[in-house]
């Protein structure tokens, strides 16, 4: 049928793909057009470590869209994707199941694999479909935004941006101050070395260039809390659209209230741009972040699920 037929088919599932899902104003099908339809073609056209996997079973014509993640690769040593979706024409469950094993099958074709999605809660048959093919659930996320930032008067709390000599301090917080119900702490796939070290590698490449920016007490000589921050341009056809992401934060002990600092500097750091929105994720098990959100007036965005599998 050819992959926009078959991604006309999904499209009530595939709008809640978008980061922007919050944006009332947008259709699923204008969500779709702006937001997943751009990923999209990162695949279809084969882009950099962006693959498809497409075959015929029963008559129902299935394509995989999937990501070789190559630093993720090397830093755990072993072959690590991400499938973004399956694209189909509406089938049986018993179909799309079949359809998951053959895919499972075409990665463990390599020795050591590892591979995880991330689905809206509103694709719940394909995620019935994945778990049911072997697929475990790993973490749920509640994803938050604040977008009327121009009546934003909150306190203001001394930061600064961090700088490469808190490289090392960023790196202890983020291995200490773990999370055992994030990505891959929950995941039996890795140790609780491994993800631990993967999350100060993370915190260090943000200051490398991986984030836009990295706030952190600006009274502590070595920090004892941080959040990294990215930044993501969109052009709407009405107004251009400006995306300030918490992508990771660690709070120590000894800073009290840190999170909610650091998260209300952003926005004040984003107020200054007329064309902001802020959005945090974090696990639906978090309540200190999920109260720290509800606190600042943010608003609920959606909720998705990560499953994984792996050899």
């Amino acid at each position: 049928m050819g992959i926009e037929a078959l991604a006309q088919a999904r499209i009530e599932q595939l709008g809640f793909y978008s980061p922007y899902s919050f944006l009332r104003e947008l259709s699923l099908a204008e969500q779709y057009q702006f937001f997943v339809r751009p990923k999209m073609e990162t695949f279809i056209t084969g882009s950099g470590d962006h693959q498809t996997l497409a075959f015929t079973l029963e008559g129902t014509e299935f394509i995989f869209l999937y990501e070789y993640l190559a630093w993720d690769s090397a830093f755990f040593n072993r072959d690590c994707f991400k499938l973004f979706t399956v694209l189909y024409h509406p089938c049986s469950s018993s179909v799309l199941i079949q359809a998951v094993h053959q895919f499972k099958v075409f990665l463990w074709q390599r020795e050591k694999v590892y591979c995880f999605v991330e689905l809206p809660s509103e694709d719940v048959f394909l995620m019935q479909c994945l778990t049911a093919a072997g697929l475990r659930l790993i973490e749920t996320r509640l994803h938050y935004y604040s977008q009327d930032l121009k009546n934003f008067t909150g306190e203001r709390y001394p930061v600064r941006q961090a700088t490469i000599l808190d490289k090392e301090a960023l790196a202890q917080l983020a291995a200490q101050q773990r999370n055992p119900f994030d990505r891959t702490h929950a995941d039996t796939a890795f140790t609780t070395q491994e993800a631990d070290a993967y999350l100060a590698r993370y915190a260090q490449e943000a200051l490398n260039g991986f984030c836009a920016g990295v706030l952190v007490p600006r009274e502590e000589p070595v920090p004892n809390a941080f959040l990294a921050y990215s930044t993501y341009q969109e052009a709407l056809p009405t107004k251009p659209l400006n995306r300030y992401h918490v992508a990771l934060a660690a709070v120590g002990l000894g800073y009290k209230g840190g999170l909610f600092k650091l998260v209300s500097e952003l926005v004040h750091i984003a107020k200054a741009d007329p064309s902001a929105v802020v959005t945090y994720t974090t696990q639906s098990t978090n309540r200190a972040a999920i109260k720290t959100c509800e606190k600042l007036g943010f608003g609920f965005a959606r909720a998705t699920h990560i499953l994984s599998f792996s050899t």
